[in-house]
């Protein structure tokens, strides 16, 4: 069943691709609770949600036509026993963030899964990581701006999640979709002005110490103050200390889930969510690559979004 929704959803595209997003989270909940007899509900509650053709960005049409060819079949993927070049997936980020149209990515996709090697999920961490490098285009003065670049991340994070659960070619067309999404997403954020650009440059010795916890609580309180570059410090700081990441993300987690979600439908806590994920399932042929976009995009999300005061005071 997760197959089949993931073929039907794999060529479409509506909505920030909240489709996909909802299925691939509905997924993920339902093996957390090991499925039982709890199938048709997510069946009622995802089917209102699924993509219309109407309702579909051009460029969707474009991804349908390549997959449609068969001189682009994937199925000889099925019987591939060579190990993965994840390397080669790498050449991914510049053609997406470059002006090339989106038959030009898809093709891009396609030689990089069968003429180089790599595997899906090398591609789907590449993606993502494509996805939050355009994340930092934008500036924190403009959080409308910032959520809207950031379902670039979250629909391809989910893509990438996806590759966890199935093996199926028929869920493998949803990197085209994926990739063409950034694209088009940073031609039109156009290259912004962004805050961001300067602090994630920007490493300061701050405090904290070398003990796991007080580098946390410290961050916690950057978090708090809206000290980004602080934040940022901190935490490049506890990962340079080889302490767990995990613990990391959860505090980071912690400070989003203080985030008005009313203000942000719930956006804050998914973002530093997809962030966490990508970072931490990042491929190991490809630990040379830097991936600190993952960590600030996580850190801009939890710092500025607009506080719940009731949650606030609870806290405090």
């Amino acid at each position: 069943m997760e197959v089949r929704a993931y073929d039907g959803i794999s060529t479409t595209f509506q909505n920030a691709g909240h489709p996909l997003i909802f299925a691939v989270r509905g997924f993920q909940l339902l093996d957390a609770v090991e499925w039982g007899d709890r199938a048709p509900h997510i069946l009622q509650w995802l089917t209102p949600h699924l993509p219309l053709h109407t309702e579909e960005p051009p460029w969707v049409n474009v991804v349908r036509t390549f997959h449609g060819d068969p001189a682009h079949s994937l199925a000889s993927l099925r019987t591939r026993l060579s190990a993965p070049k994840d390397a080669a997936a790498l050449s991914l980020r510049n053609l997406i963030l470059s002006n090339a149209d989106t038959t030009e990515i898809c093709q891009g996709v396609y030689d990089t899964l069968m003429k180089r090697g790599a595997s899906p999920r090398g591609v789907g961490s590449v993606i993502a990581l494509t996805a939050a490098d355009v994340m930092q285009r934008v500036g924190d003065d403009n959080r409308d701006a910032f959520v809207r670049a950031a379902h670039g991340l979250l629909f391809a994070a989910a893509v990438r999640l996806v590759y966890t659960h199935v093996q199926d070619i028929a869920a493998l067309p949803l990197l085209y979709t994926s990739a063409s999404y950034i694209n088009v997403l940073q031609k039109e954020l156009g290259q912004q002005a962004s805050t961001a650009a300067a602090a994630t440059n920007t490493r300061h010795a701050l405090g904290g110490g070398l003990i796991a916890p007080a580098l946390l609580e410290t961050l916690s309180e950057q978090v708090d103050t809206q000290d980004l570059n602080g934040a940022i410090a901190s935490a490049r700081r506890y990962l340079r200390l080889g302490n767990d990441a995990r613990a990391l993300f959860a505090t980071i987690g912690l400070l989003a889930a203080r985030v008005d979600a009313a203000a942000d439908q719930g956006h804050t806590l998914q973002i530093v969510q997809a962030a966490s994920e990508e970072f931490m399932a990042w491929p190991v042929p490809l630990v040379d690559v830097d991936i600190d976009s993952f960590l600030v995009v996580a850190l801009r999300a939890a710092t500025f979004g607009s506080r719940n005061t009731l949650v606030e005071n609870d806290v405090y």
